[in-house]
This record gives C-alpha cells, structure tokens and sequence, in this order.
C-alpha cells in the first residue's frame, strides 16, 4: 500500500498550515 495513512495526514497537516497562513496573512493585510 504506497498511499499510507500517514502521508494523507502530513500532507492534510501541510495544506491546513498553507491555508492558515494565507487566511491570517489577508487577515493582517485586509
């Protein structure tokens, strides 16, 4: 199984951090 459940969740951690950032970032600027 090369798709395990641990990649699926750092890459989901990733994209929740990217999405935070650029949430807080238009946030600051807004």
């Amino acid at each position: 199984m090369p798709f395990s459940p641990d990649i699926a969740y750092s890459i989901n951690y990733a994209l929740g951090k990217y999405f935070f950032h650029r949430i807080s970032y238009f946030l600051e600027s807004a």
